[in-house]
């Protein structure tokens, strides 16, 4: 596509020697950046199948089934989730940037944070990040919020002789 936009009488048809030089940077020079990127992406995946297996397993067993282990493989679930967008987002940006240029992937990305600077774009680039820090704070506190309460039943179950009505 950078190809294209520069220099068009070159990339005029889909077999044009710009869309095949294209196809060849692709797969050869430029497939280890490829991968590299992939990487972050595929880690977090397999770290959201892992929390899915737990979780799966801990819904299996009644014997052991706490309320602790819940918990705690919600909130890695919730935090995964949140890293897998901003990645995604990343490293759309930065093979567009391989793509072009052709440099590695940890170039490509400096040039890709350097060219957010340079143009203004950090306040797009920040714009779509925002709602990702927003919804951790709000799964921050709803955590707080959550051990208040079992703090305030369990206080509530250890001062009073009968057990209290909530509602």
């Amino acid at each position: 596509m950078g190809t294209w936009c520069f220099n068009k009488t070159n990339a005029s048809t889909c077999c044009s020697p710009a869309v095949t030089s294209s196809l060849h940077r692709s797969i050869t020079f430029s497939f280890g950046s490829i991968c590299f990127g992939s990487l972050f992406g595929a880690i977090v995946t397999a770290f959201r199948i892992l929390t899915s297996i737990a979780r799966n397993q801990d819904r299996n067993d009644d014997n052991n089934c706490s309320l602790e282990d819940g918990i705690l493989v919600c909130i890695i679930e919730c935090i995964l989730s949140l890293i897998k967008d901003p990645i995604e987002y990343f490293n759309r940006w930065t093979y567009v940037y391989v793509g072009i240029y052709g440099h590695s992937y940890i170039k490509s990305g400096k040039g890709v944070i350097e060219l957010f600077r340079a143009r203004g774009w950090t306040l797009i680039a920040t714009y779509d990040l925002v709602s990702y820090t927003l919804n951790f704070i709000a799964v921050q506190i709803s955590i707080c919020s959550g051990l208040a309460g079992v703090a305030i039943i369990a206080l509530g179950y250890i001062y009073a002789p009968t057990p209290m009505a909530f509602w």
